[in-house]
């Protein structure tokens, strides 16, 4: 089978429960590959031809310059009602590649009870929901899950119903009934960090960041968790000692980064094998089955003595939980 139009290409990749198409050039024409469960699908050849139609219309449709092809671009496409492609070009010694996110809203949230955690991590997450002020990160590499735990959080917050919750994603992956959700993008005047200081007059309770990229919107989100408001936000780190390490290099006010935060989350995503091996039809010919979450938490609430933030250590007293399960 052969892909030659955005609608082939990403229905196929729907079928699959494909996260991502990766589009690349092979100079004398092309081919594309899934991303399903976390691994890359084998590589389906593409005709010259078709391939060159199929990567121009990507960048009509996202909006780019089809007649730059020395530079990246990124751009997004509505493909459905439910379903948004963010679109990444980059020039290659072949020709062009493509990269293309999949944000299928059709799949639904995830409640906190179907992440797959343990009773008492998922306990604290719930403690953690009826804060009144602190911050929560939740950290991990690109494809974690981070977003989905992040949401997860959220919608528990928007449960309990008393609180104004304002969101800066970029972009909006999910609705979230009952949230005032703004879109951001790097490179225009609306950033996370200037969306911060602008929700900060919005009297907002609770304040979704969807990823801190710099020092500014880190020590706002700190100033704002200190002063009366809940702030949840990401970080692309590996482990719980790194994102500390991580908030203190953006060189933050001590006295903010000790006080301030009340809990992170450090999650992974790791494969399910399929116990019948790769070629079985249930798996698609992956030799994968899904993915499992893996995840530590370490909460400071109630902890009075939180000096060794400071120096990139957990405090003594601190509680901390792993959690893995399919």
């Amino acid at each position: 089978m052969t892909y030659t139009s955005i609608e082939s290409v990403v229905e196929a990749a729907l079928d699959a429960n494909a996260t991502d198409v990766h589009c690349y050039s092979s100079g004398t024409g092309g081919y594309t590959r899934f991303r399903v469960h976390g691994a890359l699908t084998q590589p389906i050849m593409v005709g010259q031809q078709d391939y060159s139609s199929l990567i121009s219309t990507l960048k009509l449709r996202a909006g780019m310059d089809i007649a730059s092809t020395t530079i990246p671009q990124d751009g997004h496409i509505e493909f459905a009602p439910a379903i948004d492609l963010r679109i990444s070009t980059l020039p290659t010694s072949h020709g062009e590649d493509c990269a293309i996110r999949i944000l299928n809203r059709t799949a639904g949230l995830r409640r906190l009870n179907e992440l797959g955690l343990s009773t008492d991590f998922e306990s604290h997450i719930r403690q953690w929901a009826h804060l009144q002020s602190g911050l929560i990160l939740v950290t991990g590499a690109t494809g974690s899950g981070k977003t989905t735990t992040l949401y997860a959080i959220i919608s528990e917050i928007l449960n309990i119903g008393d609180r104004c919750v304002v969101t800066l994603e970029d972009p909006i992956e999910y609705p979230l009934p009952g949230a005032r959700q703004s879109p951001v993008k790097s490179g225009s005047a609306h950033t996370f960090s200037t969306g911060l200081r602008a929700v900060l007059r919005q009297d907002p309770d609770v304040i979704m960041i969807g990823e801190i990229r710099d020092r500014e919107t880190a020590q706002t989100a700190l100033e704002a968790a200190y002063t009366g408001h809940l702030v949840l936000s990401t970080l692309h780190t590996a482990s719980i000692e790194l994102t500390i390490q991580r908030m203190a290099q953006f060189s933050l006010d001590p006295f903010w980064l000790s006080q301030s935060i009340q809990g992170i989350v450090s999650q992974s995503l790791t494969p399910r094998y399929c116990p019948c091996g790769v070629g079985c039809v249930s798996c698609q010919n992956t030799g994968r089955i899904g993915r499992q979450l893996n995840a530590e938490l370490v909460s400071l609430v109630g902890i009075d003595d939180r000096s060794a933030l400071i120096s990139g250590s957990i405090p003594e007293h601190a509680v901390r939980i792993s959690s893995s399960r399919c």
